[in-house]
C-alpha cells in the first residue's frame, strides 16, 4: 500500500530528518519530557524545543499525537514486539552507527 501524497514531499519521499531530529523523535516517542531529553543529550531545553518544532513542521502536524501517528505511519518510529519504542529504527533508511 502506498503512502498518501499529503504525507510525502515533492519527490514522493517521506520528509528527511537529521540524525539529531530523529534521536529527539525517538525520545519523544519514549515519553521523555523536553527537560529529560535536554539532560540526556546535554543540550538546552530550548534546543530540544526547536528540534521538535522543526520535526513537526517537516511532518506537517500540530501536536504530539499527530507527531506520533505520522512518525509511526512513515516508519520514522517503530514499535517492538513488547509495544516499546525500537531505538534501532533506521534513520532515513540507514541504520544508526
Amino acid at each position: 500500500m502506498s503512502k498518501p501524497k499529503a504525507l510525502l514531499d515533492q519527490n514522493n519521499k517521506a520528509p528527511t530528518l537529521s540524525k539529531r531530529e530523529h534521536e529527539i523523535l525517538l525520545l519523544v516517542a519514549n515519553q521523555l519530557t523536553m527537560s529529560e531529553i535536554a539532560a540526556k543529550l546535554f543540550i538546552s531545553r530550548g534546543t530540544v524545543e526547536t528540534h521538535r518544532r522543526n520535526i513537526m513542521n517537516k511532518l506537517a502536524v500540530k501536536n504530539t499525537a499527530g507527531l506520533m501517528i505520522k512518525s509511526i505511519y512513515l516508519n520514522l518510529v517503530t514499535i517492538n514486539s513488547k509495544g516499546e519504542v525500537d531505538f534501532n529504527t533506521p534513520i532515513n533508511g540507514y541504520m544508526k552507527t
